[in-house]
């Protein structure tokens, strides 16, 4: 029997044993059932005392237990989530490492597709590049050949140039060879000297032919005059501007000078411009000059030129006398230069043809005397007389000029007819030359465009052949890269990464030690049972000895001569149910104490026995497991 229904039991014996003390509380006990009824009292108190005592132990120890169960099953709560956590950490880890697997595979596989499309891509734009790169190459040969078609027409053309260029220059040179020999032949081919001479001769001739335009006779010359006019010349050019001294023979005399000139490379034009120079100072001069070449006494002239070392030009006209007659009587004698003259055995001589050969050909001397006074009238015999001076001379220019450098017209007409043919044919062949060298112009413009094509089309071939190159080394990276990535694919691993060892250290030791802790838990919780057995086991003794301690209180004997049973007095103890934690309490009355009706008092304890029996019968009902006052106690029944 378990120990409820053992405490149910006591408990309906104790009722009963209670209801007939009580109903016989009429009874009337000696004084020696009193003694043996304390004395069993005391003993079934020391009983229930040390039952309480057991069962208060037992519960500490179960607390104990309690205690001890609920730190093991602390401790194994925190090694189950530890066990969780390691648990869940290699679970994490393994779905990590499949994921990162899974991503791996598929970078993989987009890194092989997309190198396969780089590749695939790049091996097209190698293609076009190649084509663009065919086509600049084309472009480039055809923009050569254009450039050589007209590189080959200009140098036709430029040889066709060249060819006029030649024929011109040696019609030029013919032509400047002409005109060279018809300027020898038109123009006179005299030295500074002979031109100093020539122009000297060409004023004498001025002179006269003012004189013979104011009525006046010519004035006849000698080489003596002029070799004695040009020695003066030149010593006023060595030694400054003055007169000649009376010795030198001389009767009158001009002196001029003019500059700056070069006298080596003057022209006949320009010695001829010289010669009128020194007349007109002469004629328009104030002191004298004009009247000297209109004197009618003179019957010979000189005229000397020559040049300082600055250019600055001289001249000197000086005039001569020979036995001069006056119409009053009177006589100008022979001057010491015309006996010179006429001692030297060389014919006194008419000037002509000076004034030709210095482009005076045109000169008209001026009728008007000026200034000067004209008078033949002094001269006896007047101007016939001084005229017969000249009669039967030689006309003709200074003999030490070289009269065979002098200009022939003739033979200059005659060569500049050769020179105009040689123009003519000359200038036929500049147009055709200019047209020539114009399409030349053209051509090596567009050569130089055509050229500039070239360059460009050369510069955009170049272009295209890095671009062509440069994909085909994209081409090339692709298909290594493609190599790389195909290679990388077949490498990859089969399966995810395992899991740290440290991460599975970690998750075993955590799976021992939640097992060494729920290992722990059961020992505890067997503690823990065994200590409730222990507990119910004291309990129930407690109650065994509540029970009878509680019968002998009812027991009580009642004292003789007393009409009411003997009401002892109680004690209280704490008395425990079957049910380990219920606790139960009886009151005894004190032997001492005023006694109350026995019959209500029986009463009384009766009712509360049978609870008592009722409530540990129940108890032990439901610690059996009976199914109805479980559902009747649970609310279900």
């Amino acid at each position: 029997m378990s120990p409820s229904r053992r405490l149910s039991a006591s408990l309906v014996l104790a009722l009963a044993t209670s209801g007939l003390v009580i109903s016989s509380a009429s009874a009337t006990p000696a004084s020696d059932t009193v003694a043996a009824w304390e004395s069993d009292r005391d003993a079934a108190r020391m009983a229930l005392d040390s039952a309480t005592r057991d069962a208060s132990a037992a519960q500490s120890e179960l607390e104990a237990a309690e205690a001890a169960l609920s730190n093991a099953q602390s401790a194994a709560a925190a090694a189950e989530r530890r066990q969780r956590e390691a648990e869940g950490a290699v679970d994490r880890q393994t779905r990590d490492n499949k994921v990162d697997f899974d991503a791996e595979i598929a970078r993989l596989r987009d890194d092989v597709e997309r190198a396969r499309t780089a590749a695939a891509q790049a091996t097209s734009a190698e293609a076009e590049a190649k084509t663009a790169w065919e086509n600049a190459s084309a472009a480039t040969r055809q923009a050569a050949a254009d450039r050589d078609a007209v590189q080959a027409e200009l140098n036709r053309t430029a040889e066709t140039v060249q060819e006029y260029d030649n024929a011109l220059a040696s019609k030029n040179a013919e032509r400047e060879r002409l005109i060279e020999e018809r300027d020898y032949w038109a123009n006179n081919r005299f030295n500074q000297a002979e031109y100093e001479r020539v122009t000297a001769q060409a004023i004498v001739e001025m002179v006269n032919d003012y004189r013979r335009a104011n009525g006046l006779a010519p004035l006849r010359t000698h080489a003596s005059y002029n070799q004695q006019a040009g020695n003066w010349t030149r010593n006023m050019a060595a030694n400054g501007f003055r007169h000649s001294p009376d010795a030198w023979g001389r009767s009158g005399e001009n002196i001029a000078l003019s500059g700056y000139y070069t006298p080596s490379s003057m022209t006949a034009e320009q010695w001829g411009k010289l010669a009128e120079q020194f007349f007109t100072q002469w004629r328009n001069s104030t002191k004298g000059h004009n009247q000297s070449m209109l004197d009618s006494q003179y019957q010979g002239i000189g005229v000397g030129i020559a040049f300082d070392s600055k250019g600055v030009a001289y001249s000197t006209t000086m005039f001569f006398i020979e036995d001069t007659k006056l119409a009053d009587g009177r006589f100008y004698q022979t001057d010491g230069m015309t006996r010179t003259a006429l001692n030297s055995g060389q014919p006194f001589y008419r000037a002509a043809g000076a004034k030709q050969l210095i482009g005076l050909g045109n000169w008209s001397a001026p009728n008007n005397p000026g200034n000067a006074t004209v008078n033949n009238a002094k001269i006896l015999g007047g101007r016939q007389a001084q005229a017969q001076k000249m009669q039967g001379l030689t006309a003709r220019v200074d003999e030490k000029v070289d009269m065979s450098k002098r200009a022939n017209p003739t033979k200059a007409a005659e060569i500049n007819a050769r020179v105009q043919a040689a123009t003519r044919e000359y200038n036929q062949m500049v147009d055709p030359r200019n047209a020539a060298a114009q399409r030349k112009t053209v051509l090596e413009q567009q050569r130089k465009a055509q050229q500039a094509r070239v360059d460009a089309a050369a510069g955009a071939e170049r272009d295209r052949q890095n671009q062509y190159d440069a994909v085909k080394t994209q081409r090339a990276n692709a298909a290594s890269a493609l190599d790389r990535a195909q290679k990388a694919q077949a490498n990859a691993p089969t399966g995810p990464a395992p899991v740290p060892a440290n991460l599975l250290d970690e998750r075993q030791a955590a799976r021992d030690d939640a097992e060494v802790k729920r290992v722990a838990v059961a020992q505890a919780q067997r503690a823990v049972d065994e200590k409730k057995a222990a507990v119910d086991a004291a309990r129930a003794k407690q109650s065994e000895a509540q029970s009878a301690y509680d019968g002998v209180l009812v027991a009580a004997p009642s004292p003789a001569g007393q009409d009411q049973p003997y009401n002892p007095t109680f004690n209280t103890h704490q008395s425990h149910a079957a049910t380990a934690g219920t606790q139960v309490s009886t009151q005894g009355s004190d032997p001492d104490g005023e006694s109350g009706d026995g019959s209500s008092v029986g009463s009384i304890l009766g009712i509360v026995v049978v609870i008592l029996g009722i409530i540990g019968l129940v108890a032990g009902l439901l610690a059996e497991g009976n199914p109805q006052l479980q559902l009747l106690f649970t609310g279900q029944l």
